[in-house]
């Protein structure tokens, strides 16, 4: 293949990814009720099924959900009833496109914090949940902890080893939504 013709390939590539990126914007510019509105567009996606997740488990429970607005690093999603907060989590993602599985820094404020593993199309491949309390005498923020992986045992940074795993759940939930 000649080398004009892969810029071509390129060039449309980045276009492609353009259109979509732009697509995003928009969503998130229209209602942050569904996908909050961030630059980061891997953890925007997680924490657009992270959200999805989280209506499900407080259905029936008579509580507000909300997205953290971009300059709030402590949480990414709130639950409260009335004007009582009763959870916070903090959603960390990576995507099947990370060759580190690197998550960003874990800033302090949640009480749980959930580990998203997205696949090369940005569909979950799993979810684990770490209770803040289970991560005593630490350091905020945490830097350079690598992601969890499905089915590997002890996979991920020590640190998340009372990590709960709630895969199988998301995709029930995923698979009836969309």
């Amino acid at each position: 293949m000649s080398n004009n013709k892969k810029l071509k390939q390129i060039k449309a590539a980045i276009d492609e990814y353009a259109d979509g990126y732009a697509n995003l914007e928009e969503f998130q510019g229209e209602n942050n009720a569904l996908i909050p509105k961030c630059d980061q567009k891997t953890g925007a996606i997680g924490e657009f099924y992270a959200m999805i997740f989280a209506r499900h488990l407080y259905k029936d429970k008579g509580v507000t959900l909300e997205f953290g607005p971009p300059s709030q690093h402590g949480w990414d999603i709130k639950i409260s009833k009335g004007n009582k907060t009763i959870n916070t989590i903090q959603v960390k993602a990576v995507s099947g496109f990370s060759e580190t599985s690197t998550i960003s820094p874990i800033h302090p404020k949640w009480k749980e914090l959930w580990l998203m593993r997205l696949d090369e199309q940005f569909y979950p491949i799993g979810l684990w949940v770490v209770k803040r309390n289970s991560l005593k005498g630490l350091d905020f923020p945490l830097s350079s902890k690598k992601m969890p992986k499905s089915g590997v045992k002890n996979s991920g940074s020590k640190i998340f080893e009372n990590k709960v795993e709630h895969t199988k759940e998301l995709l029930e939930v995923l698979s009836t939504t969309f």
